[in-house]
């Protein structure tokens, strides 16, 4: 994403950095929400 930020947009590379990161983080928070959600609760489980 930021290689394509620079190359097609001619963005200096800071700022493709922080478009880029904003166009994936929804996806990152996402996907590490649903995470937690799974293995959280086997944190807890007795037995173990």
């Amino acid at each position: 994403n930021i290689y394509r930020f620079i190359e097609r947009e001619d963005m200096p590379p800071m700022q493709a950095a922080v478009d880029a990161t904003r166009e994936i983080a929804l996806a990152v928070i996402a996907t590490t929400l649903s995470l937690v959600i799974i293995f959280v609760p086997i944190a807890f489980m007795q037995g173990y």
